[in-house]
């Protein structure tokens, strides 16, 4: 998640739709390093439970694709474009906030050490 905060964050201040693109792919690429890793993890923490508590899990983390296209409509709209803190530059910051967020936390809480009594 890291990875991908620097790659979302690069873009920010690029002006080149290539160059753009090509950070995107690579921020999209890290998150995929780390799916191997996240998804295992309910079977290990919950193994009878596993099934609802990923489905808990994904049905929250969806709602970001309900709310990604409404927070950047409200970013880049003409009236926020005469802001000097939104548009585009702020819904790559926001993206890089919230991936460092979320691997900050998942950093903290990791554990590879058994619990007794599971």
């Amino acid at each position: 998640m890291l990875g991908s905060a620097v790659m979302v964050s690069v873009p920010a201040y690029q002006h080149k739709n290539l160059s753009v693109l090509g950070f995107m792919y690579a921020a999209v690429a890290f998150l995929g390093l780390g799916a191997g890793g996240w998804r295992s993890s309910y079977v290990d923490l919950a193994p009878s439970e596993s099934a609802a508590a990923y489905s808990v899990s994904n049905t929250m983390s969806n709602m970001s694709g309900v709310l990604t296209p409404l927070v950047t409509a409200a970013f880049t709209s003409e009236s926020a474009k005469q802001s000097a803190w939104l548009g585009w530059h702020a819904v790559f910051i926001l993206a890089a906030l919230i991936n460092t967020g979320a691997g900050v936390v998942w950093a903290c809480g990791v554990s590879v050490e058994p619990i007794k009594g599971l």
